[in-house]
């Protein structure tokens, strides 16, 4: 071999080596690259928890709210309650036994009135924090038991009807997230509808618990709803700790319906109990 060729040689294998050089540099080693995606494991591992965490606290704070609703509507029942039924069979009392006074027969009636007034008025603020007949008899006698005094507060005609629910309860949240539902709907259709009749249907079907409240008022643009509106917001974040979904259908002049859908699976939240 000449020595212009040996010199060539050498110059193709100096060539070589710097391309496999460069071509090391360029990719990563694979322990690097092993070493990214446990780090990216990892972090999807952590946030994950971390979003379950806060599913977890809203539901122990949701589940806080309800338990001290239901304490503040048991001391209604059973200390203001009681004490206002003794006043008013004093004054009842009082005004039977002062008969020949027209004066205070007259300002005995108006306590006496006043005291049922009262008594009317706590037994509905104890209803709306926290209604016996949901703890008691479960969602199908609340929901009834509620909307009989709504309507009978706004004068709106409201139709009830269930399907595959006569002798069926849910787990409590479920439950609670569900007519906490009803109630807002209610409120919102109180309040903004000008409707003259509701329909609320409760049922089982496909595997969930579903809930369709339904108006004939002058309908709303679902698009033009504030960001953050509260009542819709609370009723999202219900359902959502429930597995479940909302839906607001509506237009303007026709009404709209309000759709919550809870999961019905062996074991979750929404698990159905037969009586």
């Amino acid at each position: 071999m000449t020595e212009s060729q040996e010199q060539l040689k050498e110059f193709a294998s100096a060539e070589e080596r710097s391309g496999l050089v460069a071509s090391s540099a360029a990719d990563p080693a694979p322990t690097d690259l092993e070493a990214a995606r446990a780090a990216l494991a990892r972090e999807i591992e952590l946030r994950a928890k971390a979003e379950q965490r806060c599913t977890e606290l809203s539901k122990a704070s949701l589940q806080a709210r309800e338990d001290e609703q239901r304490r503040i509507a048991r001391d209604l029942h059973d200390q203001v309650g009681q004490t206002l039924t003794a006043l008013k069979i004093a004054v009842t009392a009082g005004k039977k036994a002062v008969q020949q006074t027209e004066v205070a027969i007259a300002r005995l009636g108006e306590a006496e009135r006043a005291c049922a007034e009262l008594e009317q008025g706590l037994a509905e603020i104890a209803a709306r924090l926290r209604p016996t007949a949901l703890d008691n008899l479960g969602l199908r006698a609340a929901i009834e038991q509620h909307l009989s005094v709504w309507s009978e507060r706004t004068g709106i005609e409201v139709e009830f009807e269930t399907w595959e629910l006569e002798h069926e309860r849910f787990s409590e949240g479920v439950e609670t997230a569900l007519f906490r539902l009803v109630q807002e709907a209610l409120t919102n259709i109180a309040r903004h509808a000008r409707a003259t009749k509701v329909c609320v249907i409760v049922q089982c079907t496909s595997g969930h618990a579903v809930v369709s409240v339904e108006d004939d008022g002058v309908g709303f643009d679902p698009d033009d709803i504030p960001e953050g509106h509260f009542g819709i917001v609370g009723m999202r974040e219900r359902l959502s700790l429930c597995q479940g979904t909302l839906e607001i259908e509506s237009s303007r002049g026709v009404g709209s319906t309000v759709l919550a859908r809870v999961p019905l699976e062996p074991g979750g939240d929404g698990q159905r109990q037969s009586d």
